[in-house]
C-alpha cells in the first residue's frame, strides 16, 4: 500500500481514538435524487448569511473531513489538513480518492479562495505553500467573498467554468444533520451540459458535491459524513 495511504489511515484512525478530541460522526450517506434537483432547494432563499465567507471555507476547520457517495471518483475521499493557513492565508490539504492521493494549496484573500496548484500522485507529506507549485501564476477561484444569492463568477485555471450563488437555504439536512444558512453554488461550463452543485454550511465547509446531468437529474454525489479534531475554537 502507498506511504501516503498508509499515514492517512494511521492519521484518521488515531483521530477517531484519541481522547479528547471533538468528533462529529454522522448517520450513513443518505441517497441523492435521482430525478430532478434536490427539492430542498425548494425552500425560500434567506437574503444573506449572518456570517463572513470565511466561515464557508472548505476544509480549513478541522483536521479530518470523511466523505462517501456514489459516481465515478464520488464513492469515498478523506481529506486531511496538513498546513493549517500561514500569516498569508495558504494552506494545504490532502485528499484521498479511490487509493489516489493529491495534495492541493489554497489561499485566503479578501476577495476569496483561491486553489494556487496541486499534485498528482502525491507521496510523503511536504509543505507545498513556497513551492513553485505555486508560483507558476496560475490559480482558479474557488469561492468568492461576495455570497449574494445571483452573483456570479469564473473559476478553473482558464476561467472555463461559471459559478452562480444560487440560494442561501435556511436549513439543509444531509446524512442525518441539519445545517443552518447552507449556500448552494451551481458551477456550469460542461462541453455536454452537465452541471456540479457545490453545499456549503458555515464551519463544516462544503457538506456535498452533487453532479447533475443537463436534465437535472443526479448522476453522482458525495456528502460529508464524519470530521475529526477541530482546528479553532468553535
Amino acid at each position: 500500500m502507498h506511504f501516503f495511504i498508509k499515514n492517512i489511515f494511521k492519521r484518521v484512525l488515531f483521530a477517531s481514538i484519541i481522547g479528547g478530541v471533538f468528533s462529529v460522526i454522522l448517520t450513513g450517506p443518505i441517497a441523492a435524487q435521482e430525478n430532478g434537483h434536490d427539492p430542498q432547494l425548494n425552500q425560500t432563499s434567506l437574503p444573506a448569511i449572518s456570517g463572513t465567507f470565511s466561515d464557508y471555507i472548505p476544509y480549513s476547520q478541522f483536521n479530518n473531513y470523511q466523505y462517501s457517495g456514489f459516481g465515478n471518483n464520488y464513492e469515498s475521499q478523506y481529506t486531511i489538513l496538513e498546513y493549517t493557513p500561514d500569516e498569508n492565508g495558504l494552506f494545504q490539504v490532502a485528499i484521498l480518492i479511490n487509493d489516489q492521493a493529491m495534495a492541493y494549496v489554497y489561499q485566503q484573500r479578501s476577495n476569496g479562495l483561491y486553489e494556487l496548484g496541486y499534485v498528482e500522485n502525491y507521496g510523503e507529506v511536504q509543505d507545498l505553500r513556497y513551492s513553485n507549485l505555486v508560483n507558476s501564476g496560475q490559480e482558479s477561484l474557488i469561492l468568492s467573498s461576495n455570497m449574494t444569492v445571483g452573483y456570479q463568477y469564473y473559476s478553473g485555471y482558464h476561467n472555463e467554468y461559471l459559478r452562480t450563488v444560487k440560494s442561501i437555504l435556511p436549513t439543509y439536512e444531509k446524512n442525518g444533520v441539519i445545517y443552518q444558512e447552507v449556500v448552494a453554488i451551481e458551477e456550469t461550463g460542461y462541453a455536454d451540459g452537465s452541471a456540479t452543485w457545490y453545499y456549503l454550511a458555515p464551519k463544516y465547509g462544503i457538506i456535498c458535491i452533487q453532479r447533475v446531468d443537463s436534465q437535472g437529474n443526479s448522476i453522482a454525489e458525495t456528502s460529508l459524513y464524519e470530521v475529526y479534531n477541530d482546528v479553532y475554537a468553535p
